[in-house]
């Protein structure tokens, strides 16, 4: 794409496409809303457009991203997990024996320490770090079988 084709672009869309490039990629797909903002910071810089809307138009389409990815998941997030990522189940638990389950939820989600997360399920520091260690490795094999280009 030569420059005078991209300034073209920026100066007649250049608002809402910052602004629509940054909301979807904040709303989690796959929008290089990055490298939007770096072509529009690099236009902007030639004195065609205004850094300044340019941000403001950034800033209000990554609020309108987030809080629509928020509400998604306040509204549907076990259906979405359930659909989408078979490591957790209808309610939204990681998938595996309550012990790892109960560790994780209590260290990762509920954001305990790992000597509270002892003290509450009587066990040592080192069979939580041990359970902990266990259950995110299976998460993590899990979400790689996921995430792999092969399914």
């Amino acid at each position: 794409m030569e420059f005078a084709s991209l300034v073209g672009l920026f100066v007649e869309y250049g608002y809402f496409l910052v602004f629509v490039a940054v909301f979807l990629d904040n709303a989690g797909l796959p929008v290089p809303g990055e490298l939007v903002l770096l072509a529009f910071g690099f236009v902007a810089r030639a004195g065609q457009v205004t850094a300044g809307w340019g941000l403001l138009a950034a800033s209000a389409g990554a609020i309108a991203g987030d809080t629509m990815s928020y509400w998604l998941g306040r509204l549907a997030g076990t259906r979405v997990l359930h659909t989408y990522c078979p490591v957790f189940d209808e309610e939204g638990r990681t998938v595996g024996t309550d012990e790892y389950r109960v560790v994780v939820l209590l260290r990762d989600v509920e954001e305990l320490s790992n000597e509270e997360v002892a003290d509450l399920l009587g066990l040592s520091v080192a069979a939580v770090k041990s359970r902990l260690h266990r259950a995110r490795l299976v998460l993590r094999h899990e979400l790689a079988g996921l995430l792999s280009p092969a399914r």
